[in-house]
């Protein structure tokens, strides 16, 4: 019905249009256009219009309106009317006249007019100007307009008791009469609702849990478009998940998360996505996180909810295999390492599906030794296990942080143990790359700041299981980090052998290396080049460098075919990005001078 129509019906005499259209002025602040209307209602008997007019009093500050509605209230009240003498204690009220309201209350009140009673009770409870508080007073009239059924009246009374206000504190008298607003079975349903719920809530609050659960589970089983059961779930999905009134059980209580999630905004889809997330179901995780941000916006609080944060987290975990099988494609050599990598990734994967179905976890050792040759790749794989494991939700970080003796140990055992430890823990949340580990591991002869600073490892290794521990060295010295005390020995799960790359493998690092640089390789060059890495590799001993070594000749190269360039007048663009035959010989016969 639109406006035009409401109003020519209420100038027909229509009651209930005029108090719609009273009630619509009022809302819009038109109070003497609202006072109008609302009174032709309430002279034709609509007791919605006498609360309205009141409400008008309060919100308006007009001293010509404020009178025209105590005249109104007191020609009705000299008819008799007890309500309209309600409103004139109410007019009272608002004008600060306390104890003329108090007299008027009280009048009404001993007649048995329960917003009078209740009204004289608020008065006596909350000691208004010029009127002590009187707690016995205040839960006499309480109890007194309880005998009509009011649910909130009887939650105040709860309240008294369960607060001692004016009386010993009893939780179990506080029950009873919370107990009253659902017994008395309002008939709304939002009303019994809200009685189910806040007796829930209270039984919460006192950790009666099995009785708590017991009225969330009443209230989860109405229906209402009016009251909104987010919280209910949200609830009864933290009973379960606690084991709190009710066996525990992750599962039931993702259930009621669900419910939560698909009727709530998108702080419970947030929660709900986040959940998922903890238990690695990343695909129904990165649903709900979506769904949480297409819902978040024109929120106040949304950007408080690191949503993107993890939405990218998801799409880490769920893209991380292929990744690593790209990655580790990729690599040059290191086939035993790379059977090694995606054992520990298979391995986690395995462990991220006992716990998306609930299974125990199961303790694994995920500290590792790594042994080979100078430049074989241990550091060049730290990083790429480290981003792995992030991926995998079992490091936070992903962070590499590579640490010798000199990072570690200090002149004194008190500056070896503040200094390692800053160290170490700034290596939590990702791998600790130790290099050269022999050099700090206490062996046969003691090592008194080598013993601190191992430690002050383990202490934190003990600690926390957001950090990777990586003792590297060379194979020489394998011996040292596999007979470790048996402390450290019994935190590595396995050593990961590092084999010298051959001479081919020598060959693909340098063809790469070129064409990160942009430089051809001249006909010819590659058997040159190739036959230099055997030569290296044939002679190698312990102080081969692997990779190191096609670094140093790569910059070899690059010198001979500056100085060769340097020589020519005329230098083009295809000259600088061609490597010559020349160029890598003169570098190879240098390197063996």
């Amino acid at each position: 019905m639109t406006f035009e129509e409401l109003q020519k019906r209420a100038e027909q005499g229509d009651m209930d249009a005029q108090f719609r259209i009273g009630r619509r002025y009022s809302i819009g602040k038109d109070y003497s256009t609202a006072l109008y209307w609302l009174k032709r209602s309430a002279e034709q008997g609509d007791l919605r219009a006498f609360g309205y007019i009141s409400g008008v009093f309060r919100r308006c500050s007009d001293a010509n309106i404020r009178n025209d509605i105590e005249k109104f209230f007191g020609n009705f009240s000299d008819q008799g009317m007890l309500l309209a003498r309600f409103y004139i204690g109410r007019c009272f009220e608002e004008k600060g006249k306390y104890e003329d309201a108090l007299k008027c209350f009280s009048q009404l009140a001993e007649q048995g007019e329960e917003n009078a009673q209740l009204r004289l009770a608020h008065i006596y409870e909350k000691g208004l100007d010029g009127i002590e508080n009187d707690y016995d007073e205040a839960l006499k009239w309480y109890i007194k307009a309880s005998e009509k059924g009011s649910l909130d009246t009887n939650q105040k009374i709860g309240r008294f008791y369960e607060q001692g206000i004016g009386v010993t504190r009893d939780f179990s008298e506080a029950l009873k009469w919370y107990q009253k607003g659902v017994t008395n079975k309002p008939t709304a349903i939002t009303e019994q609702l809200g009685a189910q719920v806040f007796l829930a809530e209270r039984f919460s609050a006192h950790e009666k849990y099995e009785d708590a659960f017991k009225w969330y589970k009443i209230a989860s089983e109405s229906s209402s478009d009016d009251f909104d059961l987010t919280s209910v779930y949200t609830s009864i999905g933290g009973f379960y998940e606690e084991g709190k009134g009710v066996r525990k059980s992750l599962s039931e209580a993702m259930k009621w998360y669900k419910k939560a999630a698909e009727c709530g905004s998108y702080s419970e889809k947030f929660s709900f996505g986040k959940r998922l997330l903890e238990q690695g179901k990343y695909e129904e995780a990165l649903y709900w996180l979506e769904k949480s941000e297409e819902s978040s916006a024109g929120y106040k609080y949304a950007s408080d909810y690191p949503i993107g944060e993890l939405i990218k987290r998801c799409h880490d975990f769920l893209e991380a295999p292929a990744k690593l099988n790209e990655v580790l494609h990729s690599l040059i050599g290191l086939e035993s390492v790379k059977r090694e990598m995606l054992s520990i990734a298979n391995l986690s994967k395995l462990q991220k599906l006992r716990k998306q179905y609930n299974l125990p976890k199961v303790p694994i050792r995920q500290h590792l030794i790594f042994v080979g040759n100078s430049g074989s790749g241990k550091s060049y794989v730290a990083p790429i296990l480290a981003e792995a494991y992030r991926c995998a939700g079992i490091l936070s970080k992903g962070q590499i942080v590579t640490a010798g003796r000199s990072e570690l140990i200090a002149n004194t055992p008190e500056r070896t143990v503040s200094k390692a430890k800053a160290v170490i823990q700034s290596a939590i949340g990702g791998i600790l790359l130790i290099d050269e580990a022999s050099k700090i591991l206490p062996t046969e002869r003691l090592d008194a700041l080598g013993q601190k600073a191992v430690n002050v490892l383990l202490e934190v290794m003990d600690s926390t299981d957001d950090l990777i521990v990586i003792l590297a060295d060379r194979p020489n010295q394998a011996e040292s980090l596999v007979n470790l005390n048996p402390r450290l020995k019994a935190k590595f799960s396995k050593c990961i052998y590092f084999q010298d790359y051959t001479p081919d493998e020598l060959l693909e690092i340098f063809k790469l290396q070129c064409k990160n640089a942009g430089l051809l390789l001249e006909n010819g060059v590659p058997e040159i080049v190739l036959a230099h890495f055997k030569n290296l590799y044939e002679n190698r001993d312990r102080n081969f460098t692997n990779g190191y070594c096609v670094q140093d000749y790569f910059e070899q190269v690059l010198s001979r075919q500056a100085n060769r360039l340097t020589a020519q007048l005329n230098v083009k663009k295809d000259d600088i990005a061609t490597l010559t035959q020349q160029d890598v010989q003169n570098a190879a016969t240098d390197a063996r001078a």
